[in-house]
């Protein structure tokens, strides 16, 4: 085998293995929502929130997609993310969406919004609207699901957990333990082979 021969046979390898170990995947967290409002007329919300795994008060750049399916008295509907159908939207504003370890908590002592929704402003249609001192859902701090006619819930105060962590999908490779068995590899490929 030639030197130029084994050189490029060498690079290869080495290009091979770090191919292989690619680039860091973006690892994303699923949360859990099961909300339900029993007054004055039932609706329940239940499905999930994707987020880029971020940590900390969020915005809406670090939702990744939902799935939510709203339940009141008028019907049933599903409300789908960029991801998952893209048939409806979500406005995230303000700093009272905060995500932990164990789940998302909305802290309905500083100004914010939480809403998802198939139809349009101020919210015709299925909705769940989380919100302190915004204003969307006609009600100064609180929570509704469902259509405009259920509404009117006591203001809520302090910080709530409104979906629980159900799972991080992290698929990234340690740069270390890449480096190493490309090392091994290319000079594994690299030996010479010596006569008997």
């Amino acid at each position: 085998m030639s030197r130029i021969s084994r050189l490029v046979s060498r690079v290869g390898v080495l290009l091979v293995v770090l191919g292989a170990a690619g680039a860091p995947a973006e690892a994303n967290a699923i949360y859990t929502v099961d909300r339900l409002a029993p007054n004055p007329l039932f609706a329940h919300v239940t499905g999930e929130l994707v987020t880029d795994s971020t940590l900390g008060p969020l915005e809406f750049a670090n939702i990744v997609d939902w799935s939510l399916t709203v339940e009141s008295f008028l019907g049933t509907d599903t409300l789908l993310g960029f991801l998952s159908g893209a048939n409806s939207f979500l406005l995230l504003t303000g700093d009272a969406l905060t995500a932990t370890p164990d789940g998302l908590y909305f802290d309905f002592g500083v100004a914010g919004l939480l809403w998802a929704t198939n139809g349009g402003f101020p919210h015709a249609g299925s909705f769940w609207c989380v919100e302190h001192a915004i204003g969307i859902c006609n009600i100064n701090s609180g929570e509704t699901i469902g259509s405009k006619s259920v509404e009117g819930f006591v203001p809520k105060t302090g910080n709530h957990k409104i979906a629980t962590l159900k799972s991080t999908d992290v698929e990234v490779p340690e740069p270390a333990s890449v480096m190493l068995v490309a090392a091994g590899l290319v000079g594994f490929a690299g030996r010479r082979r010596r006569p008997i």
